[in-house]
């Protein structure tokens, strides 16, 4: 049987670079989205553009700079630079201009620069991550969720379970992440890992049993199936 952490990292070998305002991001993983999460970026919902806070669109334009370069601030650091970001105020202003005086250069340079095109960066690398979770089926009743964040589940099964440092879970990219709690997971018999193409048609075939038994349709002895005319 493959080990895991083998498959994991090899996975973390082949992920594409995405890049944002000429900045190269770090695979996106728990820590950016927790510290994200905390400066409440816009740029995590599923809007394009960031909610308008001003009638100027002039302003309207440069708080969605500044949510851009928050954005890459964040997801060109890894866990601990990030914390340090917030602990230690003489780091955080002069990474904060040197991120600026880039990203200003650079789009004083770069002709015909589009916003729209730079965000769209953004939620394509946020997509390549986030929507990654393979596909499976609980087995057995569904876990209550007691008010406890998904993240902080996954944060301690990796941690507790794996025995990976916390250092190591915030800097795992979401999408080992992901593979790692579903085989872990999975080997409790929790879950059960299977392909899109094989839930839907386990749901189809659900269906079908739901509406033979509501007289909505028939088999015939052919072993056809009839829709049934509503009763009048």
């Amino acid at each position: 049987m493959q080990d895991s952490r083998t498959f994991s990292f090899a996975e973390t070998l082949i992920a594409p670079e995405h890049v944002v305002c000429s900045f190269i991001l770090k695979p996106f993983s728990l820590g950016h989205w927790s510290f994200l999460e905390a400066y409440q970026s816009p740029l995590l919902s599923e809007s394009l553009y960031p909610e308008e806070i001003s009638n100027d669109p002039n302003e309207n334009y440069l708080n969605c700079i500044r949510h851009i370069l928050l954005f890459i601030l964040v997801c060109s650091h890894t866990y601990e630079d990030n914390t340090r970001l917030i602990e230690d105020a003489a780091f955080y202003q002069s990474e904060r201009q040197e991120f600026e005086k880039h990203m200003v250069e650079y789009i004083k340079k770069k002709e015909q620069w589009n916003i729209f095109a730079e965000i769209t960066q953004i939620k394509e690398y946020l997509g390549y991550y986030i929507n990654s979770m393979p596909e499976f089926v609980e087995k057995g009743p569904s876990s209550p969720q007691n008010g406890v964040d998904w993240k902080s589940n996954i944060y301690s099964v990796l941690k507790n379970e794996c025995g990976y440092s916390q250092s190591e879970v915030m800097n795992m990219s979401i999408r080992r992440l992901y593979a790692e709690w579903v085989t872990i997971v999975a080997k409790s018999g929790s879950i059960e890992v299977k392909t899109k193409e094989a839930i839907l048609a386990e749901q189809q075939a659900k269906k079908l049993v739901e509406d033979i038994r509501a007289g909505k349709v028939k088999l015939t002895e052919k072993g056809e199936l009839v829709q049934c005319q509503p009763q009048v």
